[in-house]
């Protein structure tokens, strides 16, 4: 049994793919609320080892090796239905330590599911008082981003001074003091742009540490109607004015934290903010946070443990009636001649047990790796929310590695590739080999 991780990158990843759009909006906090997952890995001293990354979009249909996963999510059929984060795979124990809830509109599934994982940590108390009322223990956690960079305050010495305005109303504009607008500076807290394209060729995940970095050791005082920019100015430890159209339940636990200024009281600002001691909030909250874990570790490793040995044993009975595999020289091809370091853009030529095999130990290996093209000559076909085409629409100018995974379209492949002009450096063969006399003969 191991410890689970989300991922940004892959979550933005299966997002890009399910959009079927060049971009996708790329959130500061969403990476935040996903690495801060670490802190709580370093303090149970976890080696990198032991952690399985995963695509908060593959949370129902994950099979791998069973794993205790931390989730921090705001919950909205807008991004992440109630579908996606409380119909969880068998093979993940969930640990919520942070969960907002946009519709109280649950289940009785649902509701079940929460109960079996109980207690529930909420972000806001419009989501504590509902669970409560329909008999699930939970507790106000607020959102555990708090923790990104640890529990130790930074130094605001050797700061440039500068005001970040993130995201603010147009409405604020009159209330700005002349003598702090030569040192304001604007950011948004999300960019729409393609993942594989960011400046700098980052991952999404680099690119949310840079800009997490520029406030680390640039600004001086936030500015921001954004939750997560309210939250980064309390993890980082730099003042924070919070600015809103309107109050909404998702901001409840800072408003114990940070004064809240809505339109009707942008004239009451005070421009002078001083920096919140989090000390106490962050060590507790970590300190919950450790505890939920390592309480689920506890509860949950020697039971699955031993149904993990055993199934093990009996994985052979699954298989009796099933196709062949012969996906193993695959993997040994993708580990001898591919780099977690680079981008590789690939693709599926038939989709069987191989294929999901094949894709699994990608995207669990080769994290900046992406399925890009699946195709199919008999069938129309979605797979990991990319549909599939005709082999004929395979292009020499812009092909991806294409793994072959039917046997039938392995012994037409060969040919295929041929009148297409396409290299063998493109492709692998998922094909099975057979004894022949020369081999017999030793020749």
């Amino acid at each position: 049994m191991k410890f689970g991780r989300l991922n940004f990158d892959k979550f933005i990843h299966d997002a890009y793919i399910a959009e079927n759009s060049k971009r996708v909006t790329i959130n500061v906090g969403d990476a935040m609320q996903m690495m801060v997952i670490d802190e709580i890995y370093k303090e149970l001293k976890i080696p990198e080892d032991e952690i399985i990354d995963i695509s908060l979009h593959e949370l129902e249909t994950y099979n791998g090796e069973y794993i205790i996963l931390p989730i921090n999510w705001l919950v909205s059929n807008n991004t992440t239905g109630h579908d996606k984060l409380f119909n969880i795979s068998h093979r993940i124990v969930p640990v919520y330590l942070g969960i907002s809830i946009s519709s109280r509109d649950l289940s009785q599934k649902h509701l079940s599911n929460l109960k079996r994982y109980e207690p529930i940590g909420c972000r806001d108390e419009r989501t504590l008082n509902y669970l409560r009322s329909e008999g699930i223990d939970c507790y106000l956690n607020g959102c555990i981003a708090t923790l990104y960079g640890g529990v130790h305050e930074y130094s605001n010495k050797n700061k440039k001074k500068s005001i970040f305005f993130v995201d603010v109303p147009k409405e604020m504009k009159e209330y700005i003091p002349e003598e702090i607008l030569p040192d304001i500076r604007f950011f948004s807290q999300e960019i729409y742009a393609s993942p594989y394209e960011i400046g700098g060729n980052k991952t999404p995940s680099e690119w949310a540490v840079s800009i997490l970095e520029t406030y680390k050791k640039e600004a001086s005082m936030i500015v921001t109607s954004r939750f997560h920019g309210a939250v980064i100015g309390l993890a980082l430890g730099i003042p924070v004015i919070v600015t809103l159209e309107n109050y909404t339940y998702r901001f409840s636990w800072l408003k114990k934290i940070l004064p809240l200024y809505t339109s009707d009281k942008f004239s009451e600002i005070d421009w002078n903010p001083k920096k919140v001691d989090t000390t106490f909030l962050k060590d507790t909250m970590l300190s919950v946070a450790v505890s939920r874990v390592q309480d689920s570790y506890n509860k949950y490793f020697r039971q699955l443990q031993l149904s993990e040995n055993l199934e093990n044993l009996n994985s052979d009975v699954e298989n009796e009636t099933n196709q062949t595999l012969y996906y193993k020289d695959a993997i040994k091809y993708i580990n001898t001649n591919w780099s977690k370091e680079n981008v590789v853009n690939y693709a599926f030529w038939g989709i069987n047990d191989n294929t999901k095999i094949i894709y699994d130990f990608i995207i669990h290996n080769y994290p900046k790796a992406r399925l890009v093209a699946v195709y199919d000559m008999f069938k129309d076909i979605m797979f990991e929310n990319v549909h599939s085409v005709p082999p004929d629409e395979i292009e020499k100018e812009s092909v991806p590695f294409i793994f072959v995974t039917s046997y039938i379209a392995s012994m037409y492949a060969t040919t295929f590739f041929e009148k297409k002009e396409i290299s063998s450096d493109n492709y692998f063969l998922c094909q099975r080999e057979f004894l022949s006399k020369i081999d017999l003969k030793g020749e």
